[in-house]
């Protein structure tokens, strides 16, 4: 493990920025070896590593992209406490995963749509979150997700890393407020149910049933005020039985 002067962490920008020389599975190797061997999370300095992921995806160079990447998503993985996790929920490292949607390879754009996801997804865990932030984040995310399978790496890999992001969002949090945006996620998700590859089309239609599930009534049988975003989720998403009817009929 590359550690820093004195022993106080792991060399994260050093690691990363080698990826423009190594192969990537080595790269992330060490990274999952560096979190794994930690004595202490303490240790493992992850605001460094959000500023070298940051770096690298910024840097421009598809190698060192999606070795940024692919160390968020690792970090994300790894179970840190919520105070260590919070440290990733950064501008700058969301910004530069967003801006990783309009690479040109597949594999990047599934990486970053699956970090960006994950990123929204795992912060939200924090025992203080701002709810208006996260929220705000979310609704940025489905246009960006929507757009990947239209951009210049639309493939079958992305397709799959859309579907089983838009799952991961919509997973275990009945607050969720997409606003007017559900029915952008509704329509993105349409075609990818009836895909005919099984592990997308699977995605897409359990991301549809939790998306469905948000139409349900509010609590006590009270509507939503009109023109808030909870209103206008609610008129984005077809009702249960108007689901079921347009699977009939299509």
């Amino acid at each position: 493990m590359s550690l820093t002067a004195g022993s106080r962490g792991p060399r994260w920008a050093e690691m990363l920025a080698g990826s423009a020389d190594k192969d990537v599975g080595n790269v992330i190797q060490s990274v999952l070896w560096t979190l794994e061997t930690a004595s202490a999370p303490e240790r493992l300095d992850v605001d460094g590593l959000a500023q070298a992921a940051t770096s690298s995806l910024q840097s421009g160079q598809p190698q060192r992209m999606l070795a940024g990447s692919l160390a968020v998503l690792a970090v994300l993985d790894h179970g840190l406490p919520g105070e260590l996790v919070a440290v990733l929920n950064s501008d700058p490292l969301f910004t530069a995963l967003s801006a990783a949607l309009a690479s040109h390879s597949p594999m990047l754009v599934a990486t970053a749509a699956r970090a960006l996801a994950a990123l929204v997804v795992v912060t939200d865990k924090r025992a203080k979150l701002d709810r208006q932030e996260k929220h705000g984040r979310l609704r940025k995310v489905v246009p960006q997700l929507r757009n990947t399978l239209d951009g210049p790496a639309r493939s079958f890999l992305v397709q799959e890393a859309v579907a089983e992001s838009c799952c991961a969002l919509l997973a275990g949090d009945d607050a969720i407020n997409l606003g007017s945006h559900a029915g952008a996620m509704w329509s993105m998700l349409w075609p990818l149910a009836v895909h005919p590859q099984d592990v997308i089309s699977d995605a897409a239609a359990i991301a549809l049933c939790r998306l469905t599930w948000l139409k349900r009534a509010h609590a006590g049988g009270r509507a939503p005020p009109p023109g808030s975003a909870q209103a206008e989720q609610q008129q984005a998403i077809p009702s249960v039985e108007e689901a079921l009817s347009r699977s009939c009929t299509e």
